[in-house]
C-alpha cells in the first residue's frame, strides 16, 4: 500500500496515492437486487465509502416508510464498507447495505456517501471547476482547513466531493494544496467542529485548545487556525 504523508509536493502525492490506490477511473455501476427483507450475507465486502453527511441514518430496512427502525448515525468522514451486490432502488433513491467499523450493519441512502475516496484537507485555497477544463470555472472556491473527499485524478486535475456536497467539482493541482496526513485531518476536523459551536466564546476556546496539542505542532493546519482566531480579536 502506497503511503501518502506529504503535502507540499501535491502533484507527486496525488499521482502516487490516487493512482496507486486504483482511484483514477470512474466507479463501475453495481447490480440492483430486489429487497427481500433481512440482512444480506456480509462475506465478500470489497467496496469502501466515506460518509458526506453528519449523522447519516443507518436503518434496519431500505426506504422511508413507517416501521423502519433507526439504528445509528454515521458521522461525516467516517469510513464504511459497502456490499457490491446489495443495492435496492426504492422511492427514487438508491439504498446500500452498510457495515461500520465496529460491525454495526444496516441500510443507508447511497447519495450520502462517496465511494473509493480519500479524506483530504485543503492547505492552500483554489477555485472550483465544473469539469477538468479551465473554461468551466465555478463561482466557488475551496477554503483552507476545509475537509473534502478526493475521488479521482486526470492529469493535473482532481475531482472531489465536499461535506453535504455543498462544494463538488474539480480543482487544479497547480493551485490547490491538499494534505492526506492523519494529524492534519484530525486538526481540520477539530477546526470544523469548533466553528459549528453556537457560542463564539466556546468557538474561540476550542480553537485555542487545538494550538496546544503536541500532535499538531508541525501541522500546516495550525496557521489556518491562528488566522481563524484573528476574527475573535
Amino acid at each position: 500500500m502506497v503511503k501518502f504523508w506529504t503535502w507540499c509536493t501535491v502533484s507527486v502525492v496525488v499521482v502516487s496515492c490516487l493512482g496507486g490506490c486504483g482511484l483514477t477511473g470512474v466507479n463501475k455501476s453495481t447490480a440492483r437486487t430486489p429487497y427481500e427483507g433481512g440482512a444480506p450475507d456480509t462475506a465478500g465486502i470489497t467496496r469502501k465509502a466515506i460518509c458526506l453527511w453528519e449523522d447519516a441514518g443507518l436503518r434496519d430496512q431500505p426506504g422511508r416508510k413507517k416501521g423502519i427502525r433507526y439504528l445509528t448515525g454515521v458521522k461525516f468522514g467516517e469510513m464504511v464498507s459497502f456490499l457490491p451486490d446489495s443495492v435496492v432502488e426504492m422511492d427514487g433513491r438508491t439504498y446500500r447495505w452498510v457495515v461500520l467499523a465496529d460491525g454495526q450493519q444496516g441500510w443507508a441512502d447511497h447519495y450520502l456517501f462517496a465511494e473509493r475516496g480519500m479524506l483530504s484537507v485543503v492547505i492552500k485555497a483554489g477555485e472550483i471547476y465544473r469539469r477538468p477544463d479551465m473554461m468551466t470555472l465555478k463561482d466557488d472556491t475551496l477554503e483552507p482547513g476545509q475537509i473534502v473527499i478526493s475521488l479521482e485524478q486526470q492529469g493535473d486535475w482532481l475531482r472531489f466531493d465536499g461535506e453535504e456536497k455543498k462544494a463538488i467539482g474539480w480543482v487544479s493541482l497547480n493551485t490547490v494544496v491538499l494534505s492526506w496526513k492523519e494529524e492534519d485531518i484530525r486538526a481540520a476536523l477539530l477546526l470544523r467542529n469548533a466553528k459549528k459551536e453556537k457560542d463564539t466564546e466556546v468557538q474561540k476556546r476550542k480553537l485555542q485548545h487545538i494550538l496546544t496539542e503536541p500532535a499538531f505542532a508541525n501541522s500546516p493546519v495550525l496557521p489556518i487556525i491562528k488566522e481563524a482566531l484573528k476574527l475573535y480579536d
